[in-house]
């Protein structure tokens, strides 16, 4: 009878492949990071808004052709060109690819972003096994290198910080961590052995200063390093022998010397390197920090603050969380929160504490960030990165006790820990595959023939005025000036007092009045001026506020959009700002799809449902009645006074006397859907120039039209001509 034998896992023949074996599979995961992204290398526009401004600030150093001022931007005056090191950064870049490639400057954009995020992983699995091990360092890797939050603002032609602002987070930390645990080095007597912390600490440092110049958030991470020394020597003294604090705090110097000359290595060397460059700028940046959440969504100013508009930065729900981190990274990280907190009090009364420098790091990290998304969404991408770490730790330290356990008890649950990995590997990587696949550039075929047709059909020196959102399109694609865009919203305009075109500074332009070298200006809101315009439905004032922004050139043009119906809400908020009340009032356009049809019980006729609107279409002596109806506050249906229905494309205003509410119902041509129109905005600029097509209009005439941007012409000398012989 043959003996019965157990089977068991010996993995110690493996362990001399260990660094082949990892390196193999790093060098996986950062080809499945590189193919995920380049799904889009082959579209033919940049995918989003925000690429396109820094195409055009990259393509002025690629030209050799830096100017002082950017004359697209902000118009009258043009915008100083201070881009910070992202441009140069690709420019250069792209110096060496074109040299041993050949590759066209517009296309290596697509490649740059996506190789960029993709190395990312290689400072990711750096932070995992400093931290905690080879393998904690693969599942960060992954992680940080798949998921979709970081994947959406890193594909191939999504030229923007984002991928940057990844690598030099995850650089700057793993050459901190790589410092800070060697930092016990410098009381060696070998001076290179001695010398490794600091040189990492120089080496960190100059990341973090290069990390400075590309985007204001770095300030951030200058205070993880700070939280860590503080609570980790705190943690020292408590464990430190002796009755009195004094003697704790003594003993503990042995930490503390060789732990503070990392960090004053690390601040004065970000010190030297900024401040030729920005002063003492880049400090308080970091200072800022404290007062951030306080005061980056604030109101109550003179003029508004567009940030509180901004989808990226609204407050988000735990659950919007957790579906832009990723369910399989959250978990998993909070559960690598936990064991690490677990294994730290579970060994706080021993000698060597496992890995409380890591516990403290993560949790300084993680909690702060969590609060940051909560705030605003768009801190979700920032909160990827301690999750995914955690996340990575926690596996990392549940094979470390697998491997512990003996026998078969440990092949089952060796087996068992690959499968749930394989399952949360797989929920990172399916959505992420998902969403590279039928990813597309931003920008449709409508916008794009309006921009050509801009480039092609007016002068170059023309504006376009409109709200903020497409301006870098505008700027990048047609090469005509905007008066504001998606980095300039806030941005105020300087008008002197005499060329206001007869309006008062503040009674009409809602401005103050303040003095320069002995001249006085009316100090306006670009973003309360461009809103006013589409807001309001006085022709006349609009023609005056934008003849102040026409500068030198000689057209500017009134671009009304399908998205800003669904913008409506914030730029009325933002038109009729009141300084004294710190708000404005918001109008929206209030837009429902068809959702039914119904034949009348009790009259010849029908019912177009719209949610609470409705159409009623009867029938009487061969005449019919078109009638437009929305449920009140008592759920009962009341008359709207006007109604604007299409008969063979020739729109018609129906005006009913027998009205319990204001506003107009506006009916698309077929029928699919409807808008109800406030009062305040039924007679607006943008109302008049977008359902309407400009009719009545004396100084705006059509110029390009499609069903989504339509284009109107401002007749600045018929204007001019009127205002200098007083009609107006």
């Amino acid at each position: 009878m043959t003996k019965e034998r157990e089977i068991t896992l010996d993995i110690s023949k493996l362990k001399k492949y260990r660094v082949i074996f990892t390196f193999l599979i790093l060098l996986f995961v950062f080809y499945a990071s590189l193919s995920l992204r380049l799904e889009t290398v082959d579209e033919k526009y940049l995918l989003a808004s925000d690429p396109h401004f820094w195409y055009r600030m990259t393509k002025y150093i690629v030209d050799d052709n830096i100017p002082e001022y950017d004359m697209l931007r902000l118009s009258p005056d043009g915008s100083i060109y201070a881009p910070g090191l992202f441009p140069y950064i690709a420019a250069y870049s792209y110096g060496i690819a074109n040299f041993l490639t050949g590759i066209e400057f517009y296309r290596f954009l697509f490649w740059f972003s996506a190789i960029v995020a993709a190395l990312c992983v290689f400072p990711a699995f750096w932070i995992g096994k400093e931290l905690h091990s080879d393998i904690a360092g693969l599942f960060i890797a992954f992680f940080i290198g798949i998921t979709p939050s970081f994947l959406s603002r890193s594909m191939a032609g999504f030229f923007d910080t984002d991928c940057t602002n990844m690598l030099f987070t995850l650089l700057t930390i793993a050459l901190f961590i790589s410092a800070y645990n060697r930092a016990e080095l410098i009381n060696k007597k070998n001076l290179f052995i001695k010398s490794k912390p600091i040189i990492l600490s120089i080496f960190a440092s100059v990341s973090l200063s290069a990390f400075a110049f590309i985007w204001p958030g770095f300030a951030y991470i200058p205070w993880l390093f700070v939280g860590l020394f503080i609570f980790h020597w705190l943690y020292i003294i408590f464990k430190s022998e002796g009755h009195t604090i004094s003697v704790k705090i003594k003993k503990s110097l042995s930490f503390f010397k060789p732990h503070l000359l990392v960090y004053l290595t690390i601040f004065s060397v970000f010190l030297l390197v900024c401040y030729p460059f920005s002063g003492f700028g880049k400090t308080e940046n970091i200072i800022s920090v404290l007062s951030f959440f306080q005061k980056g969504k604030a109101e109550g100013g003179i003029f508004p603050n567009v940030w509180v508009s901004i989808s990226e930065e609204m407050s988000a729900s735990f659950t919007e969380i957790i579906s832009r981190v990723g369910t399989g990274i959250f978990i998993f990280g909070i559960i690598g929160l936990i064991l690490l907190g677990v294994l730290f009090l579970l060994n706080i009364n021993k000698k060597k504490t496992i890995y409380p420098e890591t516990f403290f790091f993560m949790l300084i990290w993680t909690i702060p960030t969590l609060y940051g998304a909560l705030w605003a969404v768009r801190f979700s991408q920032q909160l990827v990165v301690p999750l995914s770490i955690c996340a990575g730790i926690g596996f990392g330290i549940l094979y470390d006790l697998c491997f512990k356990l003996k026998g078969r008890l440990r092949m089952i649950s060796l087996i068992g820990l690959v499968i749930i990995s394989l399952i949360t590997l797989n929920s990172v990587y399916s959505p992420a595959k998902a969403m590279a696949s039928h990813y597309g550039t931003g920008i449709s075929k409508n916008w794009e023939d309006a921009m050509n047709w801009l480039k092609n059909n007016t002068p170059e020196c023309t504006v376009v005025a409109t709200y903020w959102d497409p301006g870098y399109w505008i700027a990048t694609l047609s090469e005509r000036k905007v008066i504001f865009d998606g980095s300039s919203q806030n941005s105020v305009r300087y008008t002197k007092l005499e060329d206001l075109n007869g309006l008062d500074c503040v009674e009409d332009r809602h401005g103050y009045i303040t003095e320069k070298d002995g001249i006085k200006y009316c100090v306006t809101s670009r973003i309360q001026d461009m809103a006013g315009v589409l807001y309001t439905s006085n022709e006349t004032w609009a023609a005056k506020v934008l003849e102040t922004y026409i500068g030198n050139c000689s057209e500017l043009y009134e671009l009304a959009s399908s998205d800003l119906i669904g913008k409506s809400h914030w730029w009325t908020y933002f038109s009729n700002w009141d300084p004294e009340k710190g708000k404005g009032q918001a109008y929206d356009y209030i837009m429902v799809n068809l959702q039914k049809q119904e034949n009348l019980l009790f009259e010849n006729g029908t019912s177009l449902i719209y949610g609470p609107f409705i159409l009623k279409i009867t029938s009487k002596n061969n005449t019919q009645i078109v009638e437009p109806y929305a449920m009140g506050q008592d759920k009962l249906y009341h008359k709207i006074k006007s109604l604007v229905i299409y008969q063979n494309n020739t729109p018609y205003k129906l005006e009913f006397e027998n009205y319990t509410i204001d506003g107009t119902l506006w009916i698309d041509p077929t029928f699919r859907y409807a808008i109800y129109m406030r009062p305040q905005t039924e007679n607006s600029l943008f109302t008049r120039m977008f359902f309407y097509n400009g009719e009545g209009l004396k100084y705006f005439e059509p110029a390009y039209t499609n069903s989504e941007v339509k284009l109107y012409r401002f007749k600045v000398g018929e204007f001019r001509k009127d205002l200098e012989e007083g009609r107006i």
